[in-house]
C-alpha cells in the first residue's frame, strides 16, 4: 500500500491519555476545523477506540495510532495489527515513544510492517544509537 503524502511543514496534537471520548472528539473536531481552514496537515493520535469516529468525522486530519505492533494476521490476541490499523483509516503511528520504548529489532520489524500496510512511522529516537543500529539493519523509513 502507498503512504500519503505529509505536506512540511505539519503539525502534531498527541494528547496521549489524557482525552478520551467525547473530549478528544471536541478537540479533533476543532483541529479538523483549523486544518481546513488554514490547509495545513496534522498528525492527530487518539485511544484505538476513538479512532474510528475522528477517521469517520475529520476529513483533514492525519489518523495516527499512538502505538502499532509488527503482528501478522493470525494469533496475537491483545496486540496491534497493522492491517487492522489501515483497514480503518490510520495513517501514521507513532514508535518507541519514551512512554513505550521498542526495542531495536521489535522497532525494525514493525516499521518494515508499517512499510507493507502504507502506515508512517513516526519514530522517536532516544538515541544515536537507535538511528545507526536501524541503519545497519537497512530499515527505511
Amino acid at each position: 500500500m502507498e503512504k500519503m503524502k505529509l505536506r512540511k511543514p505539519f503539525f502534531v496534537v498527541n494528547p496521549k491519555s489524557y482525552l478520551y471520548g467525547e473530549e478528544i472528539y471536541k478537540l479533533a473536531k476543532k483541529t479538523d476545523e483549523l486544518c481546513e481552514k488554514y490547509d495545513f496537515d496534522c498528525l492527530f493520535t487518539a485511544q484505538l477506540i476513538d479512532l474510528p469516529k475522528i477517521i469517520a468525522d475529520c476529513p483533514h486530519l492525519v489518523p495516527c495510532a499512538q502505538f502499532m505492533e509488527s503482528l501478522k494476521p493470525g494469533r496475537g490476541m491483545g496486540h496491534v495489527l497493522p492491517e487492522a490499523l489501515a483497514a480503518a483509516g490510520v495513517k501514521a503511528t507513532f514508535l518507541n515513544h519514551a512512554e513505550n520504548p521498542m526495542t531495536v529489532h521489535e522497532l525494525a520489524a514493525t516499521i518494515a510492517r508499517a512499510n507493507e500496510v502504507g502506515i508512517h512511522g513516526i519514530l522517536f529516537e532516544n538515541a544515536l544509537q537507535a538511528r545507526e543500529s536501524l541503519a545497519e539493519l537497512g530499515v527505511r523509513l
